[in-house]
């Protein structure tokens, strides 16, 4: 039963990061689609606020991205917690984990975390540029302030994408639940 739970959690988890893989191609296709149609009919868009659009598009392709990776952190900290603990022969959330301890320039680009966050940092900056560039429409000041605050926003998104760790506070969280089990009240 207890090796039944842990495949099935397996499971779910690589559902979750090809899911987060998912998530990134259709936001750049939608990126890219955009940017596509304005260059047909460049009179027809305002580049900031077609620019703000896909922004917005990103930041909420990188939040989705980011909700996936928090689901999957906490499956793979209970994993940590209720499977591997005791039992040497599994152990893949363990060995990463101190895999991940390791300090250096090229570890920090090894955590997936790391890598979703640059790569929606350049469909941003692809969001950004493109239609600035091609978008020969109408342009009022509503449309500059809309892509201030779809960048703001972004900034936000990224912020917690790439610098908030979730699997300590997980692993702390799940270790209480652990221990209450175990103990006899």
């Amino acid at each position: 039963m207890k090796n039944q739970e842990y495949q099935s959690l397996r499971e779910d988890m690589r559902h979750l990061r090809s899911y987060r893989l998912t998530v990134y191609g259709a936001v750049g296709t939608l990126v890219v689609a955009g940017i596509g149609w304005a260059s047909v009919k460049p009179e027809a868009f305002s580049g900031p606020f077609l620019s703000a659009l896909l922004t917005l598009a990103v930041a909420v392709g990188a939040f989705l991205s980011w909700i996936l990776h928090l689901l999957a952190a906490q499956i793979g900290t209970y994993i940590r917690v209720f499977h591997e603990t005791g039992t040497p022969e599994i152990g893949w959330e363990r060995r990463s984990e101190e895999f991940g301890k390791r300090k250096g320039f090229m570890t920090t680009f090894t955590r997936l975390r790391v890598v979703f966050g640059l790569l929606y940092m350049g469909l941003f900056l692809f969001a950004l540029a493109g239609p600035l560039s091609l978008c020969k429409g109408d342009t009022s000041w509503w449309h500059f302030v809309f892509l201030g605050i779809a960048v703001v926003l972004h900034a936000v998104v990224m912020r917690l994408c790439v610098f908030i760790k979730s699997h300590e506070a997980y692993r702390e969280i799940w270790q209480k639940v652990a221990d209450k089990e175990r103990s006899p009240d």
